[in-house]
């Protein structure tokens, strides 16, 4: 066996053994790169599977058809796996930085960036980034915030976010400095805190619009998992004025099934899904 051939299978036998290394909060939430996952399926461990529902290809391409990704620099909070910051450089001529506070899914990042070959044109740091740190951070046309904000509080910015009622002048003052630094966001967050509602899932759309137009972000499109009864979710495409067409859910875990029961507020129709996180607008602002 060539030594490219014996460092590539160390490589993936170091990436496997991080994946299914421990259960973590925030583990088993990504799925790979499409191109990267497609290729190298058969080597990946089969005990790593996605917990949440897996809607990483939903969100990636609602995010290509609302921004035109092709040279833009992208820096990601949270960034999990990676799975944003490397489709975006697998897909186009663009550099990306990746913060993850987890320093195991850190480090497989940056394997899976070195398998992919292009760890020239990706960076991945472990580290969580605080309301303080944004402004010593690298300029960058594009942020992407999935699912983080909801944590301030528990597991980063804990000297403001004491209590629930805290958190919704916090975000207003996170999103104001993210807004002075970055060009365009893409953004998403859950309602709940230590097992607290910050706000009611059916209210999602206005309670989180209100509080990135204080922030004077311009709303470009909002997107929302229209039919939860199809096996392959997909985001919708929304305008400010379309916002009252947007569907929205209540959402509680359903103890006798352990799964999550989504309500439709208009149709009044009910759900069953493994997790919730399909009743949270993307938004894309600028």
């Amino acid at each position: 066996m060539k030594d490219i051939d014996i460092e590539f299978s160390k490589k993936f036998d170091q990436l496997n053994e991080l994946l299914i290394k421990h259960q973590i909060k925030f583990g088993n939430y990504q799925t790979f790169p499409r191109l990267f996952y497609d290729k190298f399926k058969n080597k990946i461990s089969t005990k790593y599977s996605v917990n949440q529902i897996s809607l990483d290809y939903a969100r990636y391409d609602f995010l290509l058809k609302n921004i035109k990704l092709e040279n833009l620099s992208v820096v990601e909070y949270g960034s999990n796996l990676g799975f944003f910051c490397l489709s975006i450089v697998q897909d186009f001529n663009s550099i990306t930085t990746g913060y993850e506070a987890l320093g195991d899914y850190c480090k497989c990042a940056k394997i899976i960036s070195e398998l992919m070959d292009c760890e020239n044109r990706t960076n991945f740091f472990n580290r969580s980034i605080k309301t303080g740190d944004i402004m010593k951070l690298e300029n960058a046309d594009l942020l992407i915030e999935l699912n983080v904000l909801h944590h301030a509080g528990s597991f980063f910015d804990e000297e403001y976010v004491k209590k629930k009622s805290d958190w919704r002048n916090y975000a207003l003052k996170r999103l104001s400095i993210i807004r002075k630094k970055y060009k365009n966001f893409f953004f998403q967050t859950g309602n709940m805190l230590n097992n607290q509602a910050l706000f009611p899932s059916e209210n999602s759309v206005n309670y989180i619009r209100s509080i990135l137009e204080e922030a004077e972000w311009k709303i470009k499109k909002i997107g929302m998992v229209s039919d939860l009864s199809s096996p392959d979710l997909k985001y919708l495409p929304y305008d400010l004025e379309d916002i009252n067409d947007i569907p929205q859910y209540k959402c509680r875990r359903d103890n006798k099934s352990n799964k999550v029961l989504y309500q439709n507020v208009k149709t009044k129709e009910y759900y069953y899904l493994k997790t919730g996180l399909a009743n949270r607008p993307l938004w894309i602002c600028e």
